[in-house]
Formats: structure tokens, C-alpha cells, sequence
């Protein structure tokens, strides 16, 4: 955990001197708003992904093999269903709302690159959001070492596209894209990994789903979110 938290930091650093001299004053603080907004998208799941941590450590516990399963496709399927409006939203907010006006850039490039950027980095979170999953799976077995690999992995990744976005003159969209799509891809990697291999019956199975458990994550779930 330790060294995937080094990596994310000296992404972080190397980030902000590769990316101010290129984009500009504007541009730039378009970006590294853009950054912090992770910090508030954590509670965009309201809490299901910790509801799901919670019961299917239970489960898992009493070595409830079936309801584990059954845990786990009712919150994949909740959170897709979240995704997928979440990213319906960012296609409407973006079309429609003069985000350059909002946020109060001036510059063409500012202009014009504003709504395309907050719309790949709307995306990039909605995709990411049932992909979430396999990382509490993982925590419930106490595997936490292996989403925090892949967490480094992800933020290295994002650090290298980011250098070959810019040394292509790739405008702040794309420069987003390498930023919130590295971690997008080794989410997909691990959830591949894990549920291709390593768990390949925890897989999230649409038939498996049974209301009950989805009420109870997302009960379990709520009660975490308002408490945070």
C-alpha cells in the first residue's frame, strides 16, 4: 500500500511541471480541477461499494459461498445501472451547459476544450464505477496488496500516456483521458485477472441477482454514506 501511495504522489508531482508550461494558465487550472474532483466522486456510488464490502465479508465469514455470489452481481449490476446514468448526465451537462462560462476561461482553446474534457473525465468515473467491484472482493479475502498493485500500475500507466499526449500536441481532453484512463485500465486488467483466473466463479452473473441482496447493500450501504 505504501509504495502504490509513493507512486501515486510522484505521478502527481511530475504531473504538475509536464503539464503547466503546455497547457497555460487556463487550461491548466482546468486540469488540476478536474484532479480533485476523485475526492468528491469517492461518494458517488453512494456508499454500495463499501455496503458490498461490509455483507459479503459476512458472508464470506460463515463460508456462504452462494450468497457471496449473489452479493456481488446484485452490487455490480446497481452500480452499472449508476454508471450508465452518470453518463447519460455527463453527454446532457455537457451539451448544454456553457461549462466555459461557468468556469470563467476566456482563452480559445480554454473555450472550446472545456465541455470535451469534463465529459472524458465524467465517462472515465462512470466506467470505472462497477469495475469498483473486484477491488472489494478483494479486500474481503484480505487481498488488498493486489488492487494496490494494480492501483500503481494505473498511475503509472497514466503518468507515461500523459508524456505521449504531450509530445504528440494532444490538446486537455486527451491529456484527461491519460490521466482518469490509466486507472480505468488496470481496473479492467484486474477485474479480467481475477474474475478470468483467480475467482472466475465470484464472476457477476445477471441471473444471480436476487432483490433481496441488492436492499441489503444498498441499506448497509446508505447507512456508511450519511454516516461519511
Amino acid at each position: 500500500m505504501g509504495v502504490a501511495k509513493m507512486i501515486a504522489m510522484a505521478a502527481t508531482l511530475l504531473t504538475v511541471p509536464l503539464t503547466a508550461p503546455y497547457l497555460g494558465a487556463e487550461r491548466f487550472g482546468l486540469f488540476m480541477t478536474l484532479g480533485a474532483v476523485p475526492l468528491f466522486m469517492s461518494f458517488s456510488d453512494f456508499g454500495i461499494g463499501n455496503g458490498l464490502l461490509t455483507e459479503f465479508s459476512k458472508a464470506n465469514g460463515r463460508d456462504d459461498f452462494e450468497e457471496a455470489h449473489t452479493l456481488v452481481s446484485s452490487a455490480f449490476f446497481i452500480l452499472l445501472g449508476i454508471s450508465l446514468l452518470v453518463a447519460m448526465l455527463a453527454g446532457c451537462v455537457c451539451l448544454w451547459v456553457p461549462w466555459a462560462h461557468v468556469l470563467g476561461v476566456t482563452s480559445h482553446d480554454a473555450t472550446v476544450e472545456a465541455a470535451p474534457a469534463l465529459f472524458v473525465f465524467m465517462v472515465c468515473i462512470a466506467i470505472n464505477m462497477p469495475l469498483s467491484v473486484v477491488q472489494n472482493i478483494q479486500q474481503g479475502f484480505q487481498e488488498s496488496y493486489a488492487s494496490n498493485m494494480w492501483l500503481a500500475l494505473g498511475n503509472l500507466l497514466s503518468l507515461v500516456l500523459l508524456l505521449c499526449f504531450i509530445h504528440l500536441r494532444l490538446g486537455l481532453p486527451w491529456l484527461v483521458a491519460a490521466i482518469a484512463g490509466g486507472p480505468v485500465i488496470s481496473a479492467t486488467s484486474n477485474w479480467v485477472t481475477y474474475f478470468g483466473w483467480i475467482r472466475p466463479s465470484l464472476a457477476p452473473r445477471f441471473g444471480q441477482i436476487k432483490f433481496a441482496c441488492m436492499r441489503l447493500v444498498l441499506r448497509t450501504g446508505l447507512m456508511i454514506f450519511t454516516s461519511q
